[in-house]
């Protein structure tokens, strides 16, 4: 969840899925056997993080404008008030004086919220 970029996860997607492709005796040469043993970690890690990318509209750290904003870019006026950016983060917020503030505390409180879930429901499990 902390790690929520399209871009990094995409590469992290390729490698892991060459991970699954290759035979173990070329893990073996290429000294990555812990790798090799984790593969199926690490395509489920990219593929969360490419997940939480599209959520927080980060492409290798630069906000992407997936639908339009509901902020004019000149004056930082909201333009409707009953408009909703349909998913993810309003891009208009990477160009904000607070960005690094508001990402990395949305960030904590989503992994918080998630974790908490998580945890209750192995307790109810």
């Amino acid at each position: 969840m902390m790690f929520g970029d399209m871009g990094h996860g995409m590469l992290l997607l390729i490698f892991a899925i060459w991970l699954l492709n290759v035979s173990p005796k070329t893990v073996k040469e290429l000294e990555m056997e812990i790798l090799y043993k984790c593969r199926y970690i690490v395509i489920l890690m990219a593929i969360f993080s490419v997940y939480f990318g599209v959520l927080y509209n980060e492409f290798f750290a630069i906000s992407v404008p997936l639908h339009p904003s509901c902020y004019d870019s000149t004056t930082g006026d909201r333009i409707d008030n009953a408009c909703v950016y349909p998913i993810g983060v309003d891009p208009i917020w990477g160009m904000s004086s607070n960005k690094l503030t508001y990402f990395n505390s949305m960030k904590m409180k989503l992994a918080i919220i998630i974790g908490v879930s998580q945890m209750l429901l192995g307790v109810i499990l």
